[in-house]
């Protein structure tokens, strides 16, 4: 047995997956496996990666016929041989230092492991209102700091379930390969909802006993112009639910009834909440959502959709509430803004920026200098 599976689905996105087979044949082999779930209708371009980097521990799996997100990533699952899981998509990337991060966690009996991740765009990349770097390091210490998972999930379902937060998962973290087992016992699935990262937080928040965040870029995060990140840096990461190939086809069937009926991400992280804690057995902690939160969200990102709230917030103090959120999420929104463009115009951030870095490999290295520089080591030992 491997002791870290890199798990990569994906569907065409092959100009970019090329870093990732780069940067794990530099790895050892009979420690790491790269798992690739490919989707794409055609792969012969696939093939001549494989072949080109034969020194690499790769296990392919090809299914041309059309699927869903989480079908694809469920078949990487299955097909990881490794004890612990770390999944990405194909336009992210991983330094070197995730196999320490793997080691550290089986010295230590860990379950999961999740990271502050770096942030890199890829050529072509557009946005809707800022010119972003390449590539942005954000400021970290490098320390480990353990969470309470089951109390974590409480927390982002406070705040509306609108991201995951450090809840565990192996989506730009790690996880114990035993752990899905865990949640396909009771579930009969490895993912039980349509939003693959949601529904890994979710599930595997329940079945986590150790869950530590580790304040150190291990991995990237990547946005290319197809990319579900990139849909979403310039907008386009929204819709209606029919004719989405890659949601389950009975989406709209089992589709919660205080969630507005719309492809965004508040409202499938909401989605995937209800279907991920239904299927582990604790409908009892869907009430726990703040709907009013999502619901602002979902106002404040994608105000065209705010006419499809109107059903859902009823009677004075839900108004209220909803309000307030609007407040709360339109201000962190201008400060978000704000906060990018003194960075990015005037130079004035806690950040390391860079600009013109030609693949994620090329940043991996920048990024695997910088953590040097911290001297993680004497968290990993």
């Amino acid at each position: 047995m491997k002791l870290l599976s890199i798990v990569v689905p994906l569907k065409n996105n092959y100009h970019c997956v090329e870093s990732i087979f780069r940067k794990v044949s530099d790895m050892d082999p009979d420690i790491v496996e790269l798992v690739i779930s490919d989707n794409s209708s055609a792969n012969e371009e696939m093939k001549s990666l494989i072949e080109k980097y034969s020194t690499a521990n790769i296990v392919y799996v090809h299914e041309p016929s059309p699927i869903s997100m989480t079908e694809n990533f469920e078949i990487g699952i299955e097909a990881a041989t490794g004890k612990y899981l770390c999944m990405l998509g194909a336009d992210d990337m991983l330094t070197s230092q995730i196999i320490q991060v793997a080691e550290y966690m089986e010295r230590n009996d860990i379950d999961s492991a999740v990271f502050r991740k770096a942030l890199y765009n890829w050529p072509q990349m557009e946005f809707r209102f800022h010119d972003f770097p390449s590539l942005t390091i954000r400021k970290s210490n490098g320390k480990i700091r353990m969470i309470d998972s089951d109390k974590e999930l409480s927390k982002m379902q406070n705040r509306g379930m609108v991201s995951v937060g450090k809840l565990p998962g192996p989506y730009h973290g790690i996880v114990r390969r035993e752990l899905f087992e865990k949640v396909f016992r009771i579930a009969g699935r490895f993912i039980p909802g349509a939003s693959p990262d949601m529904a890994m937080a979710v599930s595997l928040s329940q079945v986590c006993s150790k869950h530590v965040y580790i304040d150190a870029p291990i991995t990237v995060s990547g946005h290319s112009y197809n990319s579900a990140g990139g849909k979403g840096a310039r907008g386009a990461h929204k819709g209606d639910l029919k004719g989405k190939s890659f949601l389950p086809k009975n989406i709209e069937e089992n589709w919660p009834v205080f969630v507005p009926k719309v492809w965004t991400a508040p409202t499938l992280y909401a989605d995937s909440l209800v279907s991920s804690l239904s299927a582990i057995n604790m409908q009892c902690r869907i009430d726990a959502l703040n709907k009013e939160a999502n619901y602002a969200n979902l106002a404040v990102f994608f105000p065209e959709y705010r006419p499809l709230l109107k059903p859902h917030i009823k009677g004075l103090i839900s108004r209220v509430k909803y309000t307030g959120y609007i407040v709360y999420f339109f201000t962190a929104r201008c400060i978000k803004f704000a906060s990018n463009w003194l960075s990015l115009k005037l130079g004035i951030t806690r950040n390391r920026l860079y600009r013109n870095i030609e693949d994620s490999y090329q940043a991996s290295i920048i990024i695997e200098e910088f953590i040097g520089g911290q001297s993680l080591d004497r968290y990993f030992r």
